[in-house]
């Protein structure tokens, strides 16, 4: 069962694509990250699912309902973070939580509270006195009481701390393993290989690549320099072609197996050696390579 579909959805605005004939899907049950810079669609994509904007051309559809016709189902069905919280509100945390929750039942205090001090919410703190972190996590919290099958969050890690983006994983691990759908937006490449068991990769508007993490090895590309007796050599011993340096000093994306670095390395003297952990920019040019494309001469 598919719990999201977009089929050859697209969204322009004034002076921008922001989203270009999408076509892939999200099954039920899926851990789904999706990956790009600022202004790739990222947010578009999102917005679209509650219609909160309409497309321009396709489809979007989430269990099966239109995300237009149905999106007063959608948006009781699914669990909604945003990237940043607004809005004004002397209610406190305590009654804002149960109200936001009313339409799912009694609320479980217990759980409320529990959840408060996981996150570090003052129940008794009143909402326009939150600072932004503190307005997200209550939202979080919020979706969480109503423990919806679908879970949508917008750059869950903006403005949290790195104790607190844990937490937040954690419990989204966990409505995971429960059989929820999970769908969030981000920049961070480590998320995606990390938490997700499905990505898609956006630029531009366009979706470059859906589909299962472990099968895009691209996603594991690193910046690897050396200096090294024959470094060109060794360059090519590796099996890259387009790299930058001499026989003195090489730099190149990456994505193969460290093991395998290392020992066609160890067969030179090597003087330097620093391997940087998967960006986007990184990400980005692994996968132009693995579709056929070459980078450019500042990106090899």
């Amino acid at each position: 069962m598919l719990a999201i579909d977009f089929q050859y959805a697209s969204k322009e605005y004034r002076h921008r694509t922001g989203l270009e004939e999408a076509r892939f899907s999200v099954e039920a049950g899926s851990f789904f990250g999706i990956l790009g810079p600022s202004q790739s669609g990222k947010s578009t994509i999102v917005r679209l699912l509650f219609d909160y904007i309409h497309p321009t051309g396709g489809d979007v559809l989430v269990f099966e309902w239109n995300s237009v016709r149905d999106s007063v189902r959608i948006r009781q069905a699914a669990g909604y973070v945003p990237a940043r919280v607004t809005g004004h509100s002397r209610m406190t945390v305590h009654d804002l939580l149960v109200f936001l929750c009313s339409s799912a039942g009694r609320v479980d205090e217990a759980r409320l509270r529990e959840l408060c001090m996981k996150f570090h919410l003052e129940p008794r703190a009143r909402f326009d006195a939150l600072e932004d972190g503190e307005r997200k996590k209550l939202v979080f919290v919020s979706v969480l009481l109503r423990d919806p099958p679908l879970l949508v969050l917008d750059e869950p890690s903006l403005g949290l701390a790195p104790f607190e983006r844990e937490a937040v994983f954690a419990e989204l691990t966990r409505l995971h393993e429960n059989g929820s759908t999970v769908l969030f937006t981000t920049r961070s490449v480590e998320e995606i290989v990390r938490y997700c068991t499905h990505a898609a990769i956006l630029q531009n508007g366009a979706v470059l690549r859906a589909g299962e993490v472990r099968e895009m090895d691209f996603l594991r590309a690193r910046r690897v320099t050396f200096t090294a007796d024959g470094a060109s050599e060794a360059a090519h011993a590796l099996g890259i072609v387009n790299f930058q340096g001499d026989d003195r000093s090489v730099s190149f994306t990456y994505t193969g197996s460290i093991d395998t670095l290392v020992k066609t390395l160890a067969q030179f003297t090597v003087h330097t050696l620093r391997i940087e952990e998967p960006t986007m920019e990184s990400v980005l040019v692994a996968n132009r390579v693995s579709e056929g494309g070459h980078p450019h001469e500042a990106e090899v």
